[in-house]
């Protein structure tokens, strides 16, 4: 009785140990000093919203980290199926054989009669930013520069006259709130960036099942041919009705320079899943506890938020290096 008594006493002061060790690390994450040293508070949507707009008065504001989470499109049927793009992908992930989307994407892959996968409900990819945070105003600045070369382009190439140049890529009417985020053109609160001259953003895709947990990750590689085949973005179509040969050359580079400046996104509020910055010495983090995402386009399924955060608090160490490194090149 005394040995066993001991032994609940050793688990148990070792249970206590690990939790210790895991909020410690959390709080060092979380609160403490991150890369260079900079404290990190943890703000509202709203606060950090604030505080960054009221840096940008050149319209190159501070650089920012922040994650962004959506469904991702996946062929789950045999209708557009690419086989041996697939075989040929799992094949790179022989190791992984015992994990659950190996075997039911080997399983539909190998299977010619079974018409639908069965087995990965929704996937979701969530994406890490690097960009310079902008007002509105400075945005808006930034688009208007770039649409009156855009403009230009095309009424000196004889295209799209009737609608002045603009075929359809117009900036989207905004609406701001009292309160400072953005209203788009849905009605959804927003946020825009100009993405020129950022890194790619580094994105991990996850498996979620229909009661809103996520089952996993998976590569990358393997969405990447459960998909369409990528292929590069050619003219707009308005522009390939009227341009051809050297001509369309001539405009797509001349396109190209332009987009090299500005390349808009918006951004909805409800997936953005937090936001990493330093001002003025002090670094913040917002981490959304709201946020919102379906297993896969037009579902009614929620991914559970608290699977969510869960990532949020697992990618944050990442984001705090990452904007510790611009902000120690003062770029």
């Amino acid at each position: 009785m005394a040995k066993l008594e001991l032994f609940i006493k050793k688990k148990k002061n070792n249970t206590i140990k690990t939790q210790l060790n895991e909020t410690i690390d959390l709080m060092k994450r979380m609160n403490l000093f991150e890369g260079n040293g900079t404290p990190r508070q943890q703000v509202t949507r709203d606060e950090i919203i604030d505080i960054l707009n009221k840096q940008d008065e050149t319209g190159g504001g501070t650089w920012v980290s922040f994650t962004y989470v959506k469904p991702q499109p996946f062929y789950n049927t045999k209708r557009n199926w690419r086989k041996d793009d697939v075989t040929k992908a799992l094949a790179n992930y022989q190791e992984t054989g015992n994990e659950h989307w190996y075997n039911t994407i080997k399983s539909f892959n190998d299977d010619d009669n079974m018409k639908k996968m069965q087995g990965i409900d929704g996937i979701i990819v969530t994406s890490r930013y690097n960009v310079h945070w902008t007002t509105p105003e400075s945005y808006r600045n930034a688009y208007t520069k770039y649409a009156t070369g855009l403009h230009d382009l095309r009424m000196k190439n004889g295209i799209g006259i009737s609608s002045d140049g603009m075929i359809g890529d117009n900036h989207n009417q905004r609406e701001i709130s009292d309160y400072g985020p953005q209203f788009n053109q849905t009605g959804n609160l927003s946020k825009d960036f100009n993405l020129a001259g950022s890194p790619k953003p580094q994105s991990t895709c996850y498996v979620v099942g229909n009661d809103g947990l996520i089952r996993g990750e998976i590569p990358g590689e393997m969405i990447k041919v459960m998909n369409k085949p990528y292929s590069p973005a050619g003219p707009e179509k308005a522009v390939a009705e009227v341009l051809s040969g050297e001509a369309l050359e001539a405009y797509m580079k001349a396109k190209a320079e332009l987009d090299k400046n500005f390349n808009g996104k918006n951004f909805l509020f409800d997936r953005i899943l937090c936001i990493v910055a330093t001002v003025n010495g002090q670094g913040y983090y917002y981490i959304n506890d709201a946020v919102k995402s379906e297993i896969k386009a037009k579902s009614d399924i929620m991914v559970q938020p608290s699977e969510l955060v869960k990532i949020a608090r697992e990618q944050l160490s990442k984001s705090f290096e990452e904007v510790n490194n611009y902000d120690a090149a003062k770029i």
